[in-house]
């Protein structure tokens, strides 16, 4: 297991998984996809995926208005998951050791709380975020727990959410709160 600085276990509440837990399949191991904890040398890398995620839907704006937005979304993003989830575990997809995405993850009593995915552009559609979903269902499973998420009502991750297994278990406004259990009927 590896634990941040300053801890023993990683993270107080005893329900949630530990990185080894999460089993990349041999497929991606082999293409050299890993996952470690983010550190703060990281954070240059998880913006530009970020921000190259996120130009797309401001690409009307005017540069240096478009950047401006976008990594004061990435600022506040990064705050308010770091305030809210105190112990939530922040994870560096990695593929031959560069960085192409994040995984961040929290804990409830009953289940694994997927706070955020997201893969480098460049990466997406190869099956890496399919996978570590996949991963953690099952590590969650063997815990007895649920994974559970937020995702956008127009976000079109939702279909690859359904497709994993994950259903519809509430309205959040703007976002749907899903769920899935391993064995869970697709």
């Amino acid at each position: 297991m590896i634990a941040p600085a300053g801890r023993a276990r990683w993270p107080p509440v005893p329900d949630l998984i530990e990185i080894g837990d999460i089993s990349i399949a041999d497929a991606l191991a082999a293409r050299g996809v890993a996952l470690r904890p983010e550190t703060p040398a990281d954070e240059p890398a998880v913006r530009a995926i970020y921000v190259a995620h996120r130009d797309v839907e401001f690409a009307a704006l005017p540069e240096p208005l478009r950047g401006s937005i976008v990594n004061s979304q990435f600022d506040m993003q990064r705050a308010a998951y770091r305030q809210s989830y105190s112990d939530a575990m922040f994870l560096l997809v990695t593929q031959a050791g560069a960085p192409i995405g994040r995984l961040y993850l929290a804990g409830a009593p009953d289940a694994i709380v997927l706070l955020d995915i997201l893969i480098d552009g460049r990466w997406r559609s190869a099956g890496i975020g399919g996978a570590l979903i996949e991963a953690l269902v099952a590590a969650a499973a063997a815990r007895g727990q649920a994974v559970r998420l937020h995702v956008e009502k127009s976000n079109r991750a939702r279909g690859m959410y359904e497709r994993l297994g994950f259903r519809v278990t509430g309205d959040a406004g703007l976002h749907w709160e899903m769920e899935a259990r391993a064995g869970q009927a697709r």
